[in-house]
């Protein structure tokens, strides 16, 4: 499936239906709130997979938005959010499991990580960004699995 003038993809979603098709969320709307500043997205959206399809965020049907933020909970207690504290510089780790996982793609970006569960067990599944093309600019999001992190 190919998506157009949405944003650059990292950390899709994928909630499942029937089989083979998906819905995927994805930051939508690429862009400015004031000029000469860096885009970026200020929504996400949902839509429905569809193998070989192609979307468009500016003139195709089917996108429906949503508007992400927290102001509506100020008055909620918010302990996994309040009590954070963000200024570590982290470090730290437990263990290390290095990945060559897409080393052969060009332009190779780590975008995200999720768990797929599967008919055979869970897997660590790693999502990147691969830049194939410029002028314009078209990218690839190819996924890759561990099932097995043993040491």
């Amino acid at each position: 499936m190919a998506l157009h003038s949405f944003d650059h993809g990292s950390s899709i979603g994928v909630q499942p239906d029937t089989s083979g098709s998906p819905y995927i969320w994805l930051a939508c709307d690429y862009r400015s709130l004031t000029p000469g500043t860096d885009p970026n997205s200020h929504t996400i959206c949902r839509i429905k997979y569809q193998d070989g399809g192609v979307l468009d965020y500016h003139t195709s049907a089917g996108i429906t938005e949503f508007k992400v933020g927290l102001s509506d909970f100020l008055d909620c207690p918010r302990l996994s959010i309040d009590l954070l504290d963000m200024n570590q510089t982290g470090g730290q780790y437990n263990q290390k499991f290095p990945t060559n996982a897409g080393n052969s793609l060009p332009g190779r970006e780590p975008q995200g990580m999720a768990i797929w569960r599967t008919s055979s067990g869970p897997r660590l599944t790693f999502g990147f960004s691969s830049k194939i093309a410029v002028d314009p600019d078209e990218f690839q999001a190819p996924v890759f699995y561990k099932s097995d992190l043993a040491g």
